[in-house]
């Protein structure tokens, strides 16, 4: 009928290493922050997502540590460069939909862990523009009459049922989209252009440019180390700055 009190030690930042078939075995983990900002780990040998420019952060334990070990200590690749990248700390990042193997290659001192390797297959969901442009950014400036083919990258879940991409373009008065994603400046004007499959859609704008721009002034009279910006006008509106910056300027003196 006594009372006792025992305690029981909790650690927040216990990673929960599997235990290894042998030794010499690197596994990676993922960090992971709880609301309150700390950190706790996940094994990771695979990894989906379906988001642009989230990152995470892979961390490799060595078998005989419950501790990160030293990225330093290894040799980070990656199987396809075009679909994410890592840095030499194990940051991951998204670059468009498809899969990739991000692996880290022991080269530290220890000689039973020597030419080990962790390994973590990423696969990328969704529906990006070459470019990783978003609605907030310009893919494609056209002049009347041009036709541009719209490059994308599309990666579906297995269990899509319907892989169709439906392409939409907002307004068809400035330009017009085929089937097979070919673009058709008509007008000049800003519109949206829009691609759908399965349950993603991403959009992005296009730009109609007139074949001949007009400058708010013809003459600028500068002194030495003067600067002086150009404004371009078409259609009786100003070009947004965007836009702008697609734009090459030459001089002739």
């Amino acid at each position: 009928n006594k009372s006792f009190v025992f305690k029981v030690p909790v650690y927040q930042n216990m990673p929960a290493v599997p235990c290894p078939s042998n030794q010499g075995t690197i596994t990676f983990m993922r960090e992971v922050y709880n609301d309150g900002g700390l950190v706790s780990y996940e094994v990771c040998k695979s990894y989906k997502e379906d988001k642009k420019g989230p990152q995470i952060k892979l961390v490799p334990f060595m078998d005989n540590s419950s501790e990160p070990a030293n990225s330093a200590d290894f040799t980070w690749t990656v199987s396809d460069k075009s679909i994410v990248s890592v840095t030499n700390e194990g940051i991951v990042n998204f670059l468009k939909p498809g899969t990739a193997t991000v692996s880290a290659t022991y080269k530290g001192g220890d000689s039973s862990y020597k030419g080990k390797k962790a390994t973590c297959k990423i696969t990328v969901y969704g529906i990006w523009f070459e470019d990783g442009s978003d609605t907030e950014a310009v893919q494609y400036a056209l002049r009347i009459g041009s036709t541009q083919t719209v490059q994308t990258a599309v990666k579906l879940p297995d269990s899509t049922k319907d892989k169709t991409k439906y392409w939409k373009v907002e307004n068809e008065k400035i330009a017009t989209v085929s089937a097979k994603g070919v673009l058709t400046a008509v007008a000049p004007g800003i519109t949206k252009l829009t691609l759908t499959a399965g349950a993603y859609s991403q959009s992005i704008r296009v730009v109609v440019l007139p074949k001949t721009f007009a400058a708010e002034q013809d003459v600028y009279y500068l002194k030495a180390t003067q600067e002086q910006k150009i404004n371009v006008n078409f259609e009786n509106a100003s070009i947004p700055e965007d836009v702008m910056e697609l734009l090459s300027f030459t001089y002739e003196s």
